[in-house]
């Protein structure tokens, strides 16, 4: 037996994967096994990811749901905590693994998440985003701070069999799993000195998707309303300014950073308005 199974999961993630495991493989920590719960991956993710596995579970595409390829892999967990990386999540140091794990030691911790950073191929507007939704300082959140991240995050598995992660959500199963311990007088504890590289390449309309899906689920579980659509709107030119502030001030500023910062605000802010003005039904999936 492990302390901690670490679930790794997967769609097509060839380019680094083999980073992220790699990664994994030399961690300090090292009372725990690897899962890997691939969805379908065509491109050799798996026979990649082989050497560094020690169990593969396979979740056919059409049977995807971000709660679901979570289940999927703490069914097959052995440890008493359960850690998610993303398969483009690379652990920064070797104490990734080490700092995650230890509040869940604490009774009253029921998950932790960390910290993230982009790694060479983000924009300068998504490294933004990463600064504002990841501090410097480490903290324990109780309700109303309900905000939570699977690409990097660990569970007590005990906790995960009394409520399993909702799988018909589109997105932000994360934050429905920490607010459902969190009304029941849990915390959960931010690390800011655990890292991950989350590495996101996303068009134009995925980044409007990805806004507009956890918009449409933070709707649904009651941690946003549809009357702060208008607030989207209005933050949209706010953000613009400040960023191409900070690119002039940190000399990062050129004609190509400031598409990218009108691109990636703009599609951020329309894609939540858009999901803020859906109903539940939007923001799940039949299952």
């Amino acid at each position: 037996m492990v302390e901690t199974s670490v679930v790794v999961r997967t769609y097509n993630e060839r380019k680094y994967i083999d980073r992220v495991l790699r990664s994994v493989a030399n961690q300090a920590y090292d009372d725990y096994e690897v899962i890997l719960v691939d969805s379908g991956s065509t491109d050799g993710t798996v026979e990649l990811a082989e050497p560094f596995v020690d169990r593969t579970v396979h979740l056919s595409p059409e049977k995807f749901t971000y709660g679901r390829s979570l289940n999927v892999g703490c069914r097959k967990a052995q440890g008493d905590f359960v850690v998610f990386l993303s398969g483009h999540a690379i652990p920064t140091d070797e104490t990734w693994l080490a700092r995650i794990v230890a509040p869940l030691r604490e009774p009253s911790v029921a998950m932790t998440y960390t910290n993230q950073t982009g790694g060479e191929p983000t924009k300068f507007p998504e490294q933004r985003l990463f600064d504002e939704l990841f501090p410097s300082e480490s903290r324990r959140q109780r309700p109303p701070d309900y905000f939570a991240n699977n690409a990097s995050s660990a569970v007590k598995r005990d906790l995960w069999k009394n409520h399993e992660f909702d799988e018909s959500l589109v997105a932000h199963e994360d934050i429905e799993w920490a607010k459902y311990f969190m009304d029941r007088g849990y915390e959960i504890a931010y690390e800011a000195e655990a890292c991950v590289y989350h590495i996101h390449e996303e068009s134009t309309d995925g980044i409007y998707d990805r806004f507009e899906r956890e918009a449409c689920a933070d709707v649904a579980l009651g941690v946003r309303s549809p009357y702060e659509r208008w607030l989207e709107y209005a933050r949209m030119p706010f953000d613009i300014i400040r960023d191409t502030l900070v690119a002039i001030s940190t000399r990062r500023f050129n004609r190509e950073t400031f598409a990218e910062i009108v691109r990636f605000r703009l599609n951020q802010r329309l894609g939540a308005a858009t999901g803020l003005a859906s109903d539940e039904t939007s923001a799940r999936l039949s299952i």
